[in-house]
C-alpha cells in the first residue's frame, strides 16, 4: 500500500545489515531490505527475497595468507644496520612455526637448537643450508628483531 500523501519511500536505510546490491528495496512496500540468516526480508511488509544468494565468505585465515613479516638487525654491528629478513607463518601439522629466510642468502632457514648451555625464552635460533645462522630476539617493548 503507497500512502498517497508521501508517496513511495525511495531512501533506502544504511547498516551493515542491508543487502549490498541494487535490490535492496522491498517491492511491496519501498521499504529497506534487512538480511537475515539467510535471505533479505522486509520487516514492514513481511517480503523475503528467497532468490538472494550471499557472496562467498573468504574462508582463507590469517595463517593461510601466507602472511610475512620483516625484521630489522638489532645487533652490535654497524655493518649490518640496514639488513631485513622475511619471516612468515607455516603450519607444521597441527602447530605454527615461523618461516625465516637468510638475509645473507636468502634461503629458508631450519630451526635449531641453541648452542650453549642456557637457553633463553625471547631467543630462537635459526640456521640456512650454508650455516649462516640468526637468533631472532624480543627486547622488553616486545619489537621483535634478529641478530
Amino acid at each position: 500500500m503507497v500512502n498517497t500523501v508521501l508517496g513511495p519511500r525511495t531512501q533506502r536505510p544504511t547498516g551493515s545489515g542491508i543487502v549490498p546490491n541494487s535490490t535492496a528495496a522491498c517491492p511491496r512496500c519501498h521499504a529497506g531490505l534487512l538480511k537475515t540468516y539467510d535471505e533479505p526480508r522486509c520487516f514492514q511488509c513481511g517480503y523475503v527475497d528467497y532468490e538472494y544468494t550471499a557472496p562467498k565468505a573468504s574462508e582463507r585465515s590469517l595463517l593461510s595468507s601466507a602472511t610475512r613479516f620483516v625484521l630489522r638487525y638489532k645487533g652490535d654491528f654497524d655493518r649490518l644496520e640496514g639488513t631485513l629478513t622475511d619471516i612468515e607463518l607455516k603450519r607444521v601439522s597441527n602447530r605454527t612455526v615461523l618461516g625465516v629466510t637468510c638475509p645473507f642468502c636468502t634461503l629458508p632457514m631450519d630451526q635449531s637448537p641453541p648452542s650453549g648451555g642456557r637457553r633463553s625464552a625471547n631467543k630462537k635460533r635459526y640456521r640456512c643450508k650454508r650455516g649462516h645462522r640468526v637468533s631472532l630476539i624480543e627486547d622488553d617493548a616486545g619489537a621483535v628483531g634478529w641478530k
